[in-house]
């Protein structure tokens, strides 16, 4: 978990709204915030305030990774916070939630090989499109759902900002998921946007898991000579071999990998993904002028 946002909606005429905007104007914790939104007709008419309630929840553990024993500590966090306007994390529906795992690991070269290579993903993937990518980020989006990658010290640097002790040297894999894709949810039986069901570990898992198959791939990053190395070794037969070395390389000379379609079929392309995961070879090969042949898949174990 990194950000969570409840919503609770007050009428103009509730009898507590007075009272909750004072409370909102004085509350103050360092990792959640209070703000109201005023709610409008269609001739700019208000007939209600929502009450926000913005959760960091990496700032509120203070640790690089949430992990599952931490959901109570945070909810009963929030709950503390809440109580004082007699509110709880049950009265409100969340909004938008956003899953991270964070590799603080990596030296900075690394991090910023990692961008690089990520720059030849597919421009869409998983019913996303990539828009506005930078050296330092690669960011996916659709109406309802958010998936980047970035560097959070060269963010911070950008934004001449000092990192928070939990954010540094860290790259991130983030999924934002936003109301429409919880409102999407919830025809599912038994799922509402309560937090039970929103902060939920599984559901971390799912998304997480699906970043890193459609976005980012699963597989460690070799070059091309290593990657067929390891093919070999995970009992590829000789002739696939050469047919993936063939994909490895068109996939080194192109801009992204859209450009594959020039060369292989939609099938032939999904088939050779398919095999190189299951290797544990990423379909984007180390440049040979990087100086280096292998780079452990730095969100791979976090995922899982």
């Amino acid at each position: 978990m990194h950000t969570i946002e409840l919503t609770l909606f007050f009428a103009a005429n509730h009898p507590d709204l007075m009272a909750l905007a004072a409370w909102v104007i004085m509350a103050y914790h360092p990792a959640i915030q209070a703000n109201f939104r005023r709610v409008e007709d269609y001739h700019h008419r208000q007939f209600g305030q929502v009450l926000l309630i913005l959760i960091d929840c990496l700032k509120l553990v203070g640790k690089v990774n949430i992990e599952p024993p931490d959901l109570p500590t945070i909810k009963a966090e929030v709950n503390a916070f809440l109580s004082s306007v007699r509110l709880s994390v049950d009265d409100f529906q969340v909004s938008r939630i956003d899953f991270c795992y964070n590799n603080a690991d990596l030296p900075e070269d690394e991090r910023t090989l990692v961008m690089r290579l990520l720059e030849k993903a597919f421009p869409e993937a998983d019913y996303m499109r990539r828009y506005e990518s930078y050296p330092t980020s690669v960011y996916y989006k659709s109406r309802s759902r958010v998936v980047q990658v970035y560097d959070k010290m060269a963010e911070c640097r950008d934004k001449r900002e000092a990192p928070d002790p939990h954010e540094i040297g860290v790259l991130r894999l983030e999924v934002q998921l936003k109301r429409q894709h919880l409102k999407y949810l919830c025809k599912q039986p038994g799922m509402t946007r309560s937090w039970d069901n929103c902060v939920d570990w599984n559901l971390r898992t799912i998304y997480l898991s699906r970043a890193l198959e459609h976005n980012v791939f699963p597989g460690d990053y070799y070059t091309v000579e290593r990657a067929c190395e390891q093919l070999t070794r995970s009992g590829v037969k000789p002739f696939m071999v050469d047919r993936l070395r063939e994909f490895l390389v068109k996939v080194s000379r192109c801009r992204n990998m859209d450009s594959l379609t020039r060369f292989f079929s939609p099938n032939t392309i999904r088939s050779y993904l398919k095999l190189l995961a299951q290797a544990g070879v990423n379909p984007i090969p180390i440049p040979k002028r990087a100086g280096r042949s292998y780079l452990e898949n730095p969100f791979r174990k976090g995922v899982a």
